[in-house]
């Protein structure tokens, strides 16, 4: 394992994701932003462990069913 690098967020310097994927290489999970190839090869990587891929997508369906509470527009997300 490399050395973790610790930084703040800076909200004023974002960068928006126009695409991306979700790729599983060699026993790891690959979270793949930007990428303008159909096989990701040109986005940008980062290794995810598996553990932590539920909790982004559990993230993500709650972000989405709240989405769509409060602007009252169907994006797809369901609540189980």
């Amino acid at each position: 394992m490399g050395k973790e690098n610790k930084k703040k967020v800076n909200i004023d310097e974002m960068t928006q994701i126009n695409q991306f994927g979700v790729a599983y290489r060699d026993g790891e999970f690959l979270l793949i932003f930007n990428a303008t190839n159909e096989d990701f090869s040109d986005g940008t990587a980062f290794i995810l462990p598996a553990k932590l891929l539920k909790k982004i997508t559990d993230g993500l369906k709650q972000s989405g069913i709240r989405y769509q509470k409060t602007f009252s527009q169907d994006i797809g997300f369901t609540e189980e």
